[in-house]
């Protein structure tokens, strides 16, 4: 439903509870299994990892360690900005945006098969879009979720990605100092 009326669904998992913490867990493992899918199995001309070369953990740190601190930044800064959204409306809306992702990186990764380098604008377009539809369905989601105006939605974005990166730097500074220690 989140696909024909993004809104509508983000109202859905809101204010009547149409989806779970499990359905938003599935969804974001789906995306991760995707991701991995299209990373190994991507054509070489379209694809700059080696298979050989990939390290699991590093790719689940690219994926897992952005979502939560987007997840708990965006939930920090709406609690501050008179957001409505609850951690678990933030989390499953979240996981739900991710979707156009879930269905792009199989078709990626089938059409780069049959693409040559003189086509990769088409594999590039694809991608492109997939990547815009899903920061819509985010911006939609915060937008909904915490039920804001426009010019509210994008200021919180900004904050809340502001707020992750420096989640991520007071870790880094505490990663270092325990080190010391």
């Amino acid at each position: 439903y989140i696909f024909k009326h993004p809104a509508d669904g983000y109202y859905g998992i809101k204010r009547e509870g149409k989806t779970s913490n499990l359905s938003a867990t599935i969804y974001l493992l789906l995306f991760f299994v995707t991701y991995i899918y299209w990373i190994f199995e991507t054509n070489f001309l379209f694809n700059n990892h080696i298979p050989a070369e990939i390290n699991m953990f590093q790719q689940l740190t690219t994926i897992f360690l952005p979502f939560f601190l987007w997840v708990i930044a965006n939930y920090l800064v709406c609690s501050i900005r008179d957001g409505e959204g609850k951690l678990s409306d933030v989390y499953q809306a979240s996981a739900a945006s991710l979707l156009p992702m879930i269905i792009a990186f199989p078709i990626l990764t089938i059409v780069s098969k049959g693409l040559t380098y003189n086509e990769a604008f088409i594999y590039s377009t694809l991608l492109f879009i997939a990547v815009a539809i899903t920061v819509i369905y985010m911006i939609i989601m915060v937008k909904e979720i915490h039920f804001y105006d426009m010019k509210p939605t994008i200021g919180n974005i900004l904050i809340s990605i502001f707020t992750a990166l420096m989640i991520l730097a007071v870790l880094f500074i505490v990663y270092l100092l325990l080190n010391e220690v």
